[in-house]
């Protein structure tokens, strides 16, 4: 996180020995919600992002490429972000015995 956004954090919520601690609530979403925009990545590219989860991303370098290259192609992004929901679109839910909970997110179980 970067330390210009972190300060505006610590204003916003301040630690109970600082006089804060009660509800705070600061608003995670810092675009228009009814415009689709590659405003996510141009924040997680500069370390404007609450959760380690999002910094995360740019830990790795395939990773923060990755962030990186969403964050400078707007238009790049949009045709992958299209391209992503037509092919979640075909996913077709499993139901009955037809599927599996995955014991490891990334591997099938083995058969017993």
């Amino acid at each position: 996180m970067n330390a210009t956004f972190a300060a505006a954090l610590k204003k916003l919520c301040p630690p109970p020995a600082s006089g804060g601690g009660g509800r705070a609530v600061s608003n995670n979403q810092v675009t228009d919600p009814n415009v689709l925009s590659n405003q996510y990545f141009k924040n997680v590219a500069a370390g404007e992002v609450m959760f380690t989860s999002d910094q995360t991303l740019t830990s790795r370098d395939d990773t923060k490429a990755m962030v990186d290259d969403n964050a400078a192609n707007p238009v790049a992004w949009m045709a992958r972000f299209a391209a992503a929901m037509v092919k979640m679109g075909g996913v077709e839910v499993l139901t009955g015995n037809a599927g599996e909970v995955r014991k490891v997110c990334f591997a099938t179980n083995t058969a017993s």
